[in-house]
């Protein structure tokens, strides 16, 4: 495009301008949408875990549970969840947008007093894990516990 005239520049600007804006808007909307979609699949992996009802048959990660389909064993960054224990409560857990290799899930930084003391159900770590916690004595699915209020 070739600028003859400062109302064409002013234009061409506003165009390079917009598309910049998009483009941040579209980045800004697939970082929700990843968030969004690894706390669906960790709600779908906390039903499995909550029909269980026994913790000590809770394997350690979602790639242990066979009643989920295999592309609702992940997070959206391809990792698998890690599943924690602590008490009547337990912790489907996403390593985050952050984690840029599979996390061990012995290596995350989430005590079980965090995991039993937490009021929140959904919520994401300062250091990008995504954790939902659950209730394993609760009538509620997963869904519901997340979105319930404190």
């Amino acid at each position: 495009m070739r600028v003859t005239n400062c109302r064409q520049w002013a234009f061409f600007l506003s165009l390079e301008k917009f598309g910049q804006v998009t483009r941040y808007r579209r980045a800004r909307f697939r970082r929700y949408s990843n968030l969004l979609d690894t706390a669906l699949n960790a709600s779908i992996v906390g039903d499995a875990v909550l029909q269980m009802r026994l913790p000590s048959a809770m394997p350690s990660t979602s790639e242990g549970i066979t009643s989920v389909r295999r592309d609702q064993k992940f997070d959206s960054w391809g990792h698998p969840f890690c599943l924690m224990a602590a008490g009547d409560r337990f912790a489907v857990i996403s390593a985050g947008p952050d984690a840029t290799t599979p996390i061990s899930c012995l290596n995350l930084h989430i005590a079980k007093k965090e995991i039993l003391s937490s009021e929140r159900k959904l919520y994401q770590r300062p250091s990008g894990e995504v954790v939902l916690i659950l209730d394993l004595n609760s009538p509620k699915r997963a869904a519901e516990q997340a979105l319930q209020r404190p």
